[in-house]
């Protein structure tokens, strides 16, 4: 009698089991890296992880319910695969729900920008000569100072912890995405600031660089060719509350003949807190071409800090080569070959070398580094 109740009981959950499709997936990059950080630095031996993508784990589900409606789900956290010993679920964390409507989701995600900037970057943020400059900062792309003593926060300059020139991910944000309209999808994100109007009055009331934030993008897609545009605008958590701002455009665009592809990018960042200002730019080229079974790929970016009124600074200016080689061995792994350039263009200049999700900066202001990479990845 008893085998009889359990085998009705789990009959009658397996159609609810069948709805809700749960995936378990990840990816490992590790690889051997000669890294020249230029001056008098030494060079660096490392095996090191995301040289060419950012090692990952990462849970995703759906569950199909009633009237054209499912239930989404992802969690996504950064591995440091070369040491394993750290892992956190910053990359994707969001709930939401998917019908006609397109997609709506609760969260920490992507930014409708980073999709418009990706468009147009051959190497999609990863390899050596990656565009890190432009979207994690340090003191590559300069900032907005959110860290350090009371007055300090809110300065701009290239110094330490600085926000970039704009966000790749929102948290405490909704973000939505059109199903696709004759190859046309438009993405917004909104971001809350999770404040109740108080005066944060030291460095310690500031742990994130972004507040309240509003970000769109068009993305149109039609045969070989890929447009993207996008507006991110900005509050910044400085030493007084919202009284910083970033506003960034974004224009990218792609178009492929035959085996070839090529990409590239405009994008301008405009930082200030009242007549302290900053406007940082970037241009990104790049082109693909099928060779064998793997792909080639050559990137080139110019960045750009130009310091506003009240600073006396000159120009901040660097250009990055990318080159990378990936080869599949399989349907889930490849090897990969990578080599990057920074060269800075003045004596105040500090622009890094940027892999996938690493980075190492140079000796000095002013000096350029290079690094050469091989390495395997796995996808599961």
């Amino acid at each position: 009698m008893k085998k009889s109740l359990l085998a009705i009981a789990v009959a009658a959950a397996l159609p609810v089991v069948a709805q809700a499709q749960v995936t378990l997936y990840g990816k490992m990059d590790l690889g051997v890296g000669s890294i020249d950080r230029g001056g008098t630095a030494k060079s660096i031996m490392t095996v090191d992880t995301a040289i060419a993508q950012t090692s990952r784990l990462g849970i995703r589900g759906t569950e199909k319910m009633t009237g054209g409606l499912n239930a989404i789900f992802q969690i996504e956290g950064g591995v440091t695969a070369d040491s394993g010993n750290t892992i956190n679920f910053n990359r994707e964390s969001w709930v939401g729900l998917n019908g006609g409507f397109g997609d709506i989701r609760l969260g920490r995600t992507l930014t409708p920008s980073f999709h418009a900037d990706a468009l147009g970057d051959m190497m999609v943020y990863s390899y050596f000569g990656g565009q890190g400059n432009w979207s994690s900062g340090g003191s590559g792309a300069c900032g907005i100072q959110t860290s350090g003593t009371p007055s300090s926060v809110g300065s701009v300059g290239c110094a330490t912890s600085t926000p970039g020139a704009y966000s790749t991910r929102f948290s405490n944000g909704i973000n939505w995405t059109s199903p696709s309209m004759s190859g046309l999808v438009i993405r917004a994100a909104y971001a809350f600031s999770e404040r109740d109007g108080t005066t944060a009055t030291t460095a310690s009331d500031t742990p994130n660089s972004v507040d309240q934030a509003f970000d769109i993008a068009a993305l149109y897609s039609a045969g070989p060719l890929g447009v993207a545009l996008g507006y991110q605008d900005q509050k910044m958590k400085l030493a007084a509350n919202n009284a910083g701002s970033r506003k960034v455009t974004t224009l990218a665009g792609s178009y492929q003949i035959g085996s070839i592809t090529l990409k590239g990018g405009w994008a301008t960042s405009e930082q200030g807190t009242g007549s302290t200002t900053l406007d940082l730019s970037k241009v990104n080229l790049g082109a693909g071409m099928k060779v064998g079974a793997g792909m080639l790929m050559l990137t080139y970016s110019m960045y750009e800090a130009d310091a506003g009124a009240g600073e006396t600074a000159v120009k901040r200016e660097a250009n990055v080569l990318g080159l990378a080689y990936n080869h599949p061995l399989s349907k889930n792994t490849s090897l990969y070959a990578t080599y990057g350039r920074t060269d800075n263009k003045n004596a105040v200049s500090g622009y890094g070398l940027w892999a996938g999700g690493v980075s190492y900066s140079p000796q000095a202001n002013g000096v350029d580094s290079s690094g050469l990479g091989f390495g395997v990845i796995h996808n599961f």
